[in-house]
C-alpha cells in the first residue's frame, strides 16, 4: 500500500534528490543504497545494498552525525539520467513527489510514476 510518509522527490532543476526519512528508517537506514529504474513497472526502487554493489550510493555520511534523517542528493548527471529514463514523464515539470511503499523481501523501496503528484 502507497503511503505519503514513504517518499521520494525530484526537484529537476536543481538536480536534487531527496529520500525521505520514513521511508530509509523502514530499510534500517542503510548505509549505502541503489536508485533503480524499472521501465517495465514504471517505478524508482530504492535498494539497501553494500559497497561491494555496482553503482551503490554512499549515504552513511548524511546518517552519521543525523541519524533517522532524510537524505538529499545533488547530481546533475544522475538527474539527466534519471529524467531520459523515465519517457518524458518529467518534461515541462520542476519538482515531482512519488509515494512508495516497502517491499520487504527485497529490503526495498517501490515508487510508482502513477504516484506523482507536483509540477
Amino acid at each position: 500500500m502507497l503511503s505519503s510518509n514513504i517518499g521520494l522527490s525530484f526537484s529537476i532543476k536543481r538536480n536534487q534528490i531527496l529520500i525521505y526519512k520514513y521511508g530509509l528508517k523502514q530499510l534500517g537506514n542503510p548505509a549505502y543504497i541503489q536508485l533503480l529504474y524499472n521501465p517495465t513497472a514504471r517505478a524508482f526502487i530504492i535498494k539497501s545494498c553494500d559497497q561491494h554493489t555496482p553503482d551503490y550510493i554512499y549515504i552513511g555520511k548524511y546518517l552519521i552525525n543525523n541519524p533517522g534523517a532524510s537524505v538529499v542528493l545533488y547530481s546533475k548527471t544522475l538527474m539527466l539520467r534519471i529524467c531520459s529514463s523515465v519517457g518524458g514523464a518529467f518534461d515541462n515539470i520542476d519538482y515531482c513527489k512519488l509515494e512508495g511503499e516497502v517491499l520487504s523481501d527485497e529490503n526495498a523501496l517501490i515508487f510508482p510514476l502513477s504516484s506523482q503528484t507536483g509540477g
